[in-house]
């Protein structure tokens, strides 16, 4: 073989194995980019938050709160159900969330939301003072011994008659959302708020990652 051919040869040769790796990395990108795609899907897709503020049937004139409010995403759509006239308490134990709703609520004229900074076991509400109560995605940061006292919390600052809704992940491996070991089953989500002196009075099973409930303070 003469000296162009083999360096022929060895110019076939790098073609080849080049090519072949843009046809491996051609055949990963679609994976990768559904990965991605999964991971970052806007909170509005899975959360389905007009729905779940539907289900929670609010009206003008009602007293609420969220639990565990964080930069406020419900918070705010909690305000406008209630309008003008009802009252939103946005409690957390984290000061820089509770100061990004107040500055928000501030700037758009919200005189209905009071953000404040909340106890760990204790949501510092009058007992009796609301019509409902919210707590999404909080109760699996909660240590274990202070979920029953927090539930219990809540379950005083409702009226007679009130409901407690409850959201947190869905205790499956395939939740993309903290680790599998933090999760709460769904068992154990009903016997805390069971034990806090509240009724599971429905569930709502269209979101895709989370168990949504509503209990039932006794009217009696």
């Amino acid at each position: 073989m003469t000296w162009c051919n083999k360096r022929l040869f060895k110019l076939m040769l790098s073609a080849t194995a080049l090519l072949c790796m843009v046809l491996l990395l051609g055949a990963a990108e679609p994976k990768k980019k559904t990965s991605q795609r999964r991971q970052s899907a806007p909170r509005e897709e899975w959360q389905q938050p007009e729905r779940v503020m539907h289900d929670l049937n609010l009206r003008p004139g009602q007293t609420v709160a969220d639990i565990g409010c964080g930069s406020g995403y419900f918070t705010f759509r909690l305000a406008e159900a209630v309008g003008a006239t009802g009252k939103v308490f946005a409690a957390d134990i984290d000061r820089k969330s509770v100061r990004t709703v107040q500055d928000r609520a501030a700037r758009e004229g919200l005189t209905q939301v009071h953000a404040y900074v909340s106890s760990p076991t204790r949501t510092l509400l009058e007992a009796g003072c609301l019509d409902a109560a919210l707590m999404c995605d909080v109760l699996h940061h909660v240590p274990e011994d202070q979920r029953v006292p927090l539930l219990t919390s809540i379950a005083e600052a409702l009226k007679p008659g009130g409901f407690f809704f409850l959201l947190d992940w869905k205790k499956e491996p395939d939740i993309p959302f903290d680790s599998y070991d933090q999760k709460i089953a769904r068992e154990d989500l009903i016997r805390y708020a069971k034990q806090a002196g509240m009724e599971l009075d429905a569930e709502f099973l269209y979101l895709k990652y989370q168990v949504f409930l509503r209990f039932r303070k006794p009217a009696r």
